[in-house]
């Protein structure tokens, strides 16, 4: 049996006195009667009034509705007045819910768990007395809950079922186990509460013994039927034409731009070689993306993404003094040079100095593996190949190493060679580029 409570009372609104009693604007008025409460006994719907209230011109003012996707009986109706003399009244429905896989229950020792399998009772293992068990958990939960308590109870349920003793089921004060062991034992059960059983479905015995015995079980409010919700379609916003949400408004699952930037597969993601590469690239591969880490306030290599593409909206422009833009939202955080986050349109010019990140030139992997054909560069003892994804960014690594060379280093007559990096950034990176070569 399942109880809800609902609550109203009279008031007054701008000098307008708001009385129970049947609104004649509102549909679905045929369950209350002219005091503006059902019958107790009477079946309720959803979306059924069951507290009717109406101001002075007899329309609807706050009429209590039944909650979405319920039904019940109208099981009690109190009528009681305030400290300020106004009419309160509460409702009280109730409804028989019978158990359906996600109901939560638990014992008198929080062991809670939720319901993974319903069963019909035929099906049930049984034992060799017939009895059938009502709930089956998994006994891990014991040992990692330690509730020694609800084992204490098993134990000395199945005594006092028996006999006329009694006895308190903790873990601090009780009888002592081979007190209770001999006392199971002269019961004419196993000593340490197991039993023989016998499948539902074969009627063979099973394997292993099980233990079993009476145990307090609660249901608790928790039920699928009130947090269950789906739609197909529905009401939409008005700003962004998404769903609304909530289960109470009939909401549907909203798309942000993280969830659409990760649906579109032409996103761009910037590595940590400073190229950016398309998100469908990424797929199954161990790519190292740049990242910024807020701590030693410097570029890292993380999984944290760079997402261009960032949809439709009210935007600003920002333009710095290299000559790049920024497009973004209003309310987008900008992070200035005092580690500061600010909005975009709080910004303000030749005043806030704010950190960038840097996007790579654009490389389409599969389109430049196809236009190689096979191409390939042996130079002394390595070879170069560009015929499958880990071939290809070692010969793009081998091309930055060149390019390093070329623009900060040199190579003398005896083969010695030198580059001057001047970010501990890239010495890191340029390390880790010549033991992939190597590799």
């Amino acid at each position: 049996m399942y109880f809800r409570t609902y609550k109203e009372q009279e008031s007054k609104k701008n000098s307008e006195k708001e009385e129970f009693g049947i609104p004649v604007d509102s549909k679905k008025i045929h369950k209350i009667e002219d005091d503006g409460f059902p019958e107790i006994g009477s079946k309720l719907k959803e979306d059924d009034i069951i507290i009717g209230k109406y101001n002075k011109h007899k329309k609807n003012a706050g009429s209590v509705f039944l909650k979405k996707d319920e039904d019940g009986i109208c099981d009690s109706v109190v009528i009681t007045s305030t400290k300020d003399e106004q009419v309160s009244v509460k409702l009280r429905t109730r409804s028989v819910r019978i158990p359906e896989i996600g109901d939560k229950f638990a014992s008198r020792y929080s062991q809670k768990g939720t319901c993974g399998l319903t069963i019909s009772q035929e099906d049930m293992p049984f034992t060799s007395d017939g009895i059938v068990p009502d709930v089956i958990i998994n006994p891990h939960c014991q040992p990692s809950r330690m509730t020694i308590g609800q084992i204490i109870e098993c134990v000395t349920g199945k005594i006092s079922s028996l006999s006329d003793k009694k006895y308190k089921c903790t873990a601090f004060d009780n009888e002592h186990t081979d007190i209770l062991i001999e006392e199971l034992h002269k019961c004419g059960y196993q000593r340490y509460g197991n039993e023989t059983m016998y499948c539902g479905y074969t009627g063979k015995q099973l394997k292993g013994m099980v233990f079993i015995g009476p145990t307090y079980y609660q249901r608790l409010k928790h039920m699928v039927q009130d947090k269950i919700h789906s739609r197909a379609r529905g009401q939409l916003q008005s700003l962004c034409r998404q769903p609304v949400e909530g289960r109470s408004r009939s909401g549907g699952l909203r798309v942000g731009e993280m969830e659409r930037d990760c649906q579109e597969e032409n996103t761009l993601i910037t590595l940590s070689s400073g190229l950016s590469i398309k998100i469908k690239n990424m797929n199954e591969r161990n790519w190292e993306v740049l990242g910024w880490d807020e701590k030693t306030d410097n570029v890292i290599k993380a999984q944290q993404t760079n997402f261009l593409y960032k949809g439709e909206k009210d935007c600003v422009e920002l333009i710095f003094e290299d000559g790049r833009k920024v497009i973004c939202t209003p309310e987008h955080p900008i992070l200035t040079s005092n580690n500061e986050w600010i909005k975009a349109k709080d910004l303000e010019i030749n005043k806030n100095r704010v950190k960038t990140s840097f996007t790579g030139v654009e490389v389409d992997i599969e389109n430049e593996i196809k236009l190689c054909n096979n191409w390939k560069l042996k130079v002394g003892i390595f070879e170069f190949k560009t015929n499958t994804f880990e071939e290809y960014n070692k010969t793009l690594i081998f091309a930055k190493i060149l390019g390093y060379i070329i623009t900060d280093g040199h190579i003398t007559k005896c083969n010695n060679g030198s580059v001057y990096l001047g970010h501990l950034y890239d010495i890191e990176s340029f390390v880790n580029d010549f033991k992939q070569i190597c590799d």
